[in-house]
């Protein structure tokens, strides 16, 4: 009856034939045993490694496993894998390791699992994938088509490196991001990988991160997702990796992982103030809707002469001025912290506003609102400035309480203090504001991004107060401050 198991014939371990094994001497099957096999200590126990594996990691067997498996007629009245693994000659390693610097395979007492690019450098012609990092991928800036070529570069040239950023590739359809990432995954073979839910970041088991120079991001929107996020910042900076393996111990091993990321989300990342890692280049849509370019692009991208040929570009390019660490500062980059500021830092966000109007809106009327001019010529009543963010976080949930707003205003601008002040009799609290400039330029160092241009007008105003203009609300006349 059948079992109703295939079994392939790579499968099947190879025995010779009754005539072949009268030939065939009990040190051959043991010098035959030792080049192929290996016994490696992962966590607390022991496994059998196999040299021919297809995945060694996925291929590791326990020794019994491995006994019943590989288990031949005797050889000699002896059992070759006995004997073997009672061999002091027997190659026993204490772990895997994953170093670019080193060839594959034993390494002293550990096992390298680096195995270069797939693909080898060739001459030949690449000019199209160059322009498109160029003209498109970086909207023809030149600073940013360097900084991207050279982590390209870097990550070839120099792959036992750490680099501290990532690139994150942010537009609307059609612009090309997913050929070059694709490009790049084949580059790289078994060395990369593409994520595409929380779940194989952050979940149980783990060992498809393992031994990966490039993890790449489809669609994957990193937004709100603090954990994630936090898991795939320490991924790449991180110089060791812990790997859970489903029904094997955990173990570390070295990471030199770098991050892609390809979205047409339009808040595509997390990016706090005080971000380093994200390489967002501006991305031009100059060329969504040519489709005849576009096939142009991927037949070279994804043929082996076309990656051959720019493997070959990356390796033979100058990289002696590049930092890992470092990336270029874009406006796309600036777009993507404002987002983060206007859904997860208020405070920012509010004092965004502030300075880019010039007013602090205190109240409402009507659909409009009733504001009062910045002025850093004199104090200002502690409660109306207090009001003005209490009106701006209303109906937000769970907003910082506005002691430690304050807090944060006084790490912006130095200068800003709190100070009694007697009015109509009656001491009021009032708050010293640098003047408008200052308190931009400040606020700009401090948040990471450029402010938007003041209005025209508002170096014509006298008075401090906002004068109202009417509209009309509901088909009623009403004054609508501004």
């Amino acid at each position: 009856m059948s079992s109703g198991i295939t079994v392939t014939e790579a499968e099947v371990p190879e025995l010779p034939t009754p005539s072949e094994r009268q030939l065939i001497s009990l040190v051959t099957v043991l010098d035959s045993i030792q080049n192929r096999f290996f016994q490696i200590r992962v966590g607390g126990k022991v496994f059998i490694g196999d040299r021919e594996a297809k995945d060694i990691l996925e291929a590791l067997m326990p020794v019994d496993s491995f006994k019943t498996f590989f288990k031949t007629e005797k050889v000699e009245d002896k059992d070759p894998l006995d004997l073997w693994l009672k061999s002091a000659q027997r190659i026993r390693l204490v772990g895997f390791a994953f170093d670019p610097s080193g060839e594959y395979g034993d390494q002293g007492d550990v096992f390298n699992l680096y195995q270069g690019p797939a693909v080898s450098p060739v001459v030949g012609e690449c000019q199209i994938i160059r322009n498109h990092i160029h003209e498109v991928l970086c909207g023809g800036n030149h600073e940013q088509s360097n900084h991207f070529l050279d982590w390209l570069a870097h990550m070839y040239q120099r792959p036992w490196e750490h680099t501290d950023t990532s690139i994150i590739l942010q537009s609307g359809e059609g612009t090309g991001k997913s050929i070059i990432m694709r490009m790049l995954r084949e580059m790289w073979g078994k060395h990369s990988i593409q994520i595409d839910s929380e779940s194989q970041i952050a979940g149980n088991h783990n060992d498809h991160l393992a031994r990966k120079m490039l993890i790449c991001t489809e669609e994957f929107t990193m937004r709100g997702k603090i954990a994630a996020t936090d898991y795939l910042k320490n991924l790449v900076s991180s110089p060791t990796i812990q790997i859970n393996p489903k029904g094997k111990d955990s173990f570390e091993i070295n990471s030199f992982a770098r991050l892609m990321c390809a979205t047409n989300h339009t808040w595509a990342l997390q990016a706090s103030k005080e971000s380093r890692r994200w390489f967002v280049p501006t991305i031009s849509a100059r060329r969504v809707g040519d489709f005849s370019y576009f096939s142009k692009l991927a037949a070279v991208a994804f043929s082996k002469k076309g990656q051959c040929a720019f493997l070959h570009f990356l390796l033979e390019r100058d990289i002696s001025n590049f930092d890992p660490h470092k990336r270029p500062d874009t406006t796309a980059l600036e777009q993507q912290k404002r987002q983060t500021m206007d859904k997860l830092d208020l405070p920012l966000a509010w004092l965004t506003r502030v300075l880019e109007s010039g007013e602090f809106e205190s109240g409402k009327l009507g659909s409009g609102y009733i504001s009062f001019a910045w002025d850093g010529s004199a104090p200002i009543q502690c409660s109306s400035v207090r009001g003005s963010y209490e009106l701006f976080v209303a109906k937000k949930r769970s907003p910082p309480l506005w002691d430690n707003v304050a807090k944060r205003l006084r790490e912006i601008w130095p200068t800003f203090k709190k100070k009694r002040k007697r009015t109509g009799g009656v001491q009021v609290s009032h708050y010293l504001l640098p003047n408008i400039e200052e308190a931009r330029t400040l606020f700009e160092a401090y948040a990471g991004i450029t402010l938007d241009a003041l209005p025209e007008d508002y170096w014509q105003r006298e008075d401090p107060t906002i004068q109202p203009k009417k509209c009309v609300v509901d088909g009623h006349e009403q004054v609508q401050w501004h």
